[in-house]
């Protein structure tokens, strides 16, 4: 159902979207939804008209869970002996569907930070019956403001307000929490983004089959490195997958799934170009609600999530998507699965040198539309120093690629200069920070998103410079090209 038409018909039932209450959460309005969506109760309705309405991006980092990652998610944690689910930061509870699809006796814990998000959740359970808890409390405090028990009734679960709870012991843990929230952790590790503290939260209470919906940025990421450290030497990571861009309503940025089950190997998995796409279609606003727009979004398809399952399952090596590997092969600490995946590049008459350089050129501009000058200790509290480095180290690679392309294959095409960041040592940040002595919470949050999208740019940097390597290496050897490089 087109989304504004849906929002119009739950208004019918239950007045504004603002005044949902828990005490509208009766057995007669929970009919009149169902038959709203036609009984369809795989489907998480009411994440759609929160998504778009009321959703926090700023403050609360509200991007809610695509269908495709919430089956891959359910799959990865199935376990036949299953009874107890705790889903974690759970928002509407769009993940508990999807884990409650595989299995409709499964009972659940979920926790959610959002007040005004829980009789949502309240309501999602309700309507499918479902046994369990629900907490509004913050996980990363252990704070809570209330509790309420699930109890299966006839068609629908009964609420009441819980006084005394314990966790029971979970079988399984899902989630996807609030992305790169800024705080202090000093435990098992030292930790000012959040990222890795809701895993080792979810890891104290769920031992076995735990699944993550993270930024790609923790795979990679140097102020994470000691946690994927700590990880990985328990033998807790079992499979890193790094998913296409564009999969969440709100937001373009790429994802990656992180599973964890004691193992001494780990799936990596390249899924950028394993996708299916689905069109959806919505009512514009206003002057132009007349009008029907169509998003791309990318999703993964039934057929897709068993293959990746299967790669799981047999530890399968395929070129270009997936590598199991002993956890003593991890290179510093580095989950990015194209450090270990076999790429296979073309042959190299099917791509001309130029061509290639072409490619190298336009993500390097790319990655040059934005240009940060920061002061070196906000630098090295939000973890961009490797990035500087990372510019700098490009820089003489650059020298290196310009020399060859003027002098061995003689094209007249340069390659730009890292011109994205710059240390300072005075006080300053550029894009733009008002406040002379504090970052804003916005510019974190952007600064955040812009750093994942350089390393997305580096991969693809590093992928053309391999298959510029790959191509010259022969030409040179067989003597096709003859090197007189200039000091």
């Amino acid at each position: 159902m087109e989304l504004k038409e849906l929002t119009g018909k739950f208004q019918n039932i239950f007045g504004n979207i603002e005044n949902f209450k828990i005490d509208l959460l009766n057995n007669s309005n929970c009919e009149k939804f169902i038959e709203l969506v036609n009984g369809d109760l795989e489907t998480d309705y009411l994440q759609k008209i929160w998504q778009f309405y009321m959703a926090d991006r700023k403050d609360k980092k509200q991007d809610f869970t695509p269908k495709s990652l919430g089956k891959l998610v359910a799959e990865l944690t199935k376990n036949t002996t299953e009874e107890w689910c705790y889903d974690m930061c759970s928002g509407s509870g769009a993940l508990t569907i999807q884990k409650w699809i595989t299995n409709k006796n499964l009972k659940f814990v979920c926790e959610e930070l959002d007040t005004n998000l829980i009789p949502f959740l309240l309501f999602n359970l309700k309507i499918r019956n479902i046994e369990g808890y629900v907490i509004n409390g913050n996980v990363l405090t252990g704070e809570r403001k209330a509790v309420y028990k699930l109890t299966k009734g006839e068609k629908f679960s009964e609420i009441e307000f819980c006084m005394f709870f314990e966790y029971p012991n979970f079988d399984c843990g899902i989630s996807n929490p609030p992305f790169n929230l800024k705080g202090e952790y000093k435990e098992e590790v030292e930790l000012k983004n959040m990222n890795f503290v809701f895993i080792l939260k979810m890891l104290e209470r769920v031992k076995e089959k735990v699944a993550f919906i993270l930024p790609n940025g923790v795979m990679g990421s140097s102020e994470e490195k000691e946690a994927r450290k700590y990880l990985k030497n328990k033998n807790k990571i079992k499979v890193v997958i790094s998913n296409p861009e564009s999969m969440f309503e709100s937001t373009s940025i790429p994802t990656t799934i992180l599973f964890f089950e004691t193992s001494e190997e780990i799936s990596f998995f390249n899924c950028k170009d394993f996708f299916t796409e689905e069109a959806r279609k919505q009512k514009g606003e206003e002057h132009t609600q007349n009008r029907v727009y169509t998003k791309i979004l990318k999703t993964y398809s039934d057929e897709q999530i068993k293959t990746i399952l299967t790669c799981i399952k047999e530890k399968k090596d395929i070129e270009n998507f997936s590598k199991c590997i002993k956890n003593s092969e991890i290179q510093d600490e580095i989950w990015l699965p194209n450090t270990y995946i076999d790429i296979k590049i073309e042959p190299s008459e099917s791509r001309s040198y130029k061509d290639i350089i072409k490619d190298l050129q336009r993500v390097i501009a790319q990655k040059n539309q934005n240009k940060l000058t920061i002061n070196e200790v906000w630098a090295k509290e939000l973890g961009f120093l490797e990035i500087f480095e990372n510019a700098n180290n490009g820089d003489k690679t650059i020298d290196e690629i310009n020399n060859i392309i003027k002098n061995v294959l003689n094209l007249d095409i340069t390659l730009e200069k890292q011109d994205y960041i710059r240390l300072t040592k005075s006080k300053e940040l550029k894009w733009e920070n008002k406040d002379k002595e504090e970052l804003s919470s916005a510019i974190t949050i952007a600064l955040q998103t812009w750093k994942t999208m350089l390393h997305y740019f580096n991969n693809e940097e590093n992928r053309y410079l391999k298959e510029l390597r790959d191509k010259l290496l022969p030409d040179l050897m067989s003597g096709k090209l003859e090197l007189n490089i200039e000091n």
